[in-house]
């Protein structure tokens, strides 16, 4: 897979190999890669890159549209700093 566009209902799940590339294109998702204790909360055109590999794996926490990118170039990204778990400076409770 190189690059893909899914919609996930709310709740929905999906698993992909690390790196890459995530961008919350509608709703709302949670997003994380495995052995790492940082979350991500992506509303709508935020994008964040996981550089090591892993599974990542993301959530959807209202339905959403997400696009997974593979080798894409960090610079180019805009991505929540680690840790970071708010949304227009509201806390979010992460699942």
């Amino acid at each position: 897979m190189r690059n893909r566009t899914l919609t996930l209902p709310k709740g929905g799940t999906a698993a992909f190999p690390a790196p890459m590339n995530i961008t919350c294109q509608t709703g709302l998702v949670w997003a994380t890669i495995e052995g790492s204790t940082t979350d991500y909360i992506l509303e709508a055109g935020r994008t964040v890159r996981f550089d090591r590999k892993g599974s990542v794996v993301i959530q959807a926490l209202h339905s959403a549209t997400v696009r997974v990118e593979r080798g894409q170039d960090p610079e180019a990204l805009s991505a929540y700093p680690p840790g970071s778990r708010t949304i227009s400076n509201n806390p979010v409770a992460v699942p």
